[in-house]
């Protein structure tokens, strides 16, 4: 993660996106991702965290994910 946080704190303006789902085994997963454009506008993406969710994609279970990757630097 040191790596990622010195490669994005260079960079003006970040989007970051998560996506959700469940798997045909009722498991739930949650990925997280940066955006951002290069000097050249070349869009880049930096895969933040990818975890199994415990309880489903309820508020709470979310912020542990957040928590427990130490997203904090957003």
């Amino acid at each position: 993660m040191k790596k990622v946080k010195n490669k994005l704190k260079h960079e003006k303006e970040i989007t970051i996106t998560t996506d959700c789902w469940t798997s045909v085994q009722h498991m739930s997963y949650m990925g997280l991702t940066a955006h951002y454009l290069e000097a050249a506008h070349k869009q880049q993406n930096i895969n933040l965290g990818f975890r199994h969710i415990i309880g489903g994609h309820a508020a709470k279970n979310l912020r542990y994910f957040f928590q427990y990757n130490n997203l904090t630097m957003f």
